[in-house]
C-alpha cells in the first residue's frame, strides 16, 4: 500500500451508487422512513487517520506482535491491547439527523442551529439543538417530559471510538457501555465511561448504575453498531434491548453486510455458531 500525499480522497471514495439503496423495492412505509447519509468530512478524516496509520514506521513492528497475540487472544482483545481495530459507523450529525427522521418531535432539529449530516464532530458541539445536551442540573431537576434527562446505553462498545460520538449530543455522564471483553471494559473505564461487563442485558445490571430500581424502561437511545453478528444469541439480544426501551425510544442498529455471524472464542482461529440464528438473507 503505497501512500500519495496528494490524494484527494473524496474522488477515491467509491461512488455514491454503490451504496445507494434501491429505494422503489422498499415498502411505502420503509421508503418514508428512508435516510440516505453520505461520506461527511468526519468520514474521510477517519479513511486519512487510517491511511496515515497503516503507512507509519511501526506498523510493521504493530503487525507481528498482533499475529503472535492471535495465537492466545480474540481479535477483540488483541485490538484493545494494541489499540488497533477501530471503527466508523456514523458521525455525531448522522446519528442526530437519523434521531430526528425517527422522532422529530421528541429530537428536533430547529435550535439553535439545524445540524447537517455534512458537517464534522469538530463542528457538531456547536450546532447541537436544544435536546441534545442541556446544562445537566437542569435535566435532572426538569419535572417536563421534553427536557427530562435523557439516558443512552451502547451495546457492545468496543473501544468507545464509536461511542464517542453520542458524547457531543447527550453528554458522557448519560451514557452507559456494556463489553463483554476485559480488555476493551478497561479501555471504555479509562475513557471515562461506565462500562457493565456482561454477556447479556439485565435489568438489574442498569437500574443499578442508574439509581433507579422500579423503573423497567431505562433507556431513551440504545445503539448496537456491529454486534447482532457476533453474539451467540442476536433475536434475544433484541428482545431484551426492546423491554429496556422508554417507549418513545429509538433502537440504533448497524451491521455488516454480508451477515456472517459467529462467536469469537479465544484464539482468533477459533469460532463457535451462533446458539440462535436472524431471518438476514446472505447479501454478496
Amino acid at each position: 500500500h503505497a501512500r500519495d500525499s496528494d490524494r484527494d480522497y473524496r474522488v477515491l471514495l467509491p461512488p455514491l451508487k454503490a451504496y445507494a439503496c434501491q429505494v422503489e423495492s422498499l415498502s411505502k412505509e420503509l421508503r418514508e422512513k428512508w435516510l440516505q447519509l453520505s461520506a461527511d468530512e468526519n468520514t474521510v478524516s477517519f479513511i486519512e487517520w487510517c491511511d496515515e496509520r497503516v503507512t507509519s514506521f511501526h506498523c510493521g513492528d504493530l503487525y507481528i506482535i498482533n499475529c503472535l497475540l492471535h495465537l492466545c487472544y480474540s481479535l477483540t482483545d488483541t485490538n484493545a491491547m494494541l489499540s488497533r481495530g477501530q471503527m466508523h459507523v456514523l458521525s455525531t450529525a448522522q446519528i442526530a439527523s437519523l434521531l430526528h427522521k425517527a422522532l422529530p418531535d421528541i429530537f428536533p432539529l430547529t435550535t439553535p442551529h439545524t445540524t447537517s449530516p455534512h458537517t464534522s464532530d469538530s463542528e457538531d458541539a456547536d450546532k447541537v439543538a436544544s435536546w441534545l445536551l442541556p446544562p445537566l442540573p437542569a435535566l435532572q431537576q426538569a419535572s417536563s417530559d421534553s427536557s427530562r434527562r435523557r439516558i443512552v446505553l451502547d451495546v457492545g462498545s468496543g473501544d468507545g471510538n464509536v461511542t464517542e460520538k453520542l458524547v457531543p449530543l447527550f453528554g458522557q455522564q448519560n451514557i452507559i457501555t456494556t463489553e463483554v471483553s476485559r480488555h476493551m471494559v478497561k479501555t471504555l473505564r479509562n475513557k471515562g465511561f461506565v462500562c457493565i461487563e456482561a454477556p447479556e442485558l439485565r435489568q438489574e445490571y442498569f437500574s443499578a448504575a442508574l439509581g433507579s430500581q422500579t423503573e423497567p424502561h431505562l433507556f431513551d437511545l440504545i445503539c448496537c453498531f456491529n454486534v447482532l453478528d457476533r453474539c451467540p444469541k442476536p433475536r434475544s439480544l433484541l428482545e431484551s434491548m426492546r423491554d429496556l426501551l422508554q417507549p418513545d425510544g429509538v433502537i440504533l442498529i448497524a451491521v455488516v453486510l454480508p451477515f456472517s455471524p459467529f462467536v469469537e472464542n479465544g484464539p482468533t482461529w477459533s469460532r463457535l455458531d451462533v446458539d440462535e440464528k436472524l431471518p438476514v438473507a446472505k447479501i454478496a
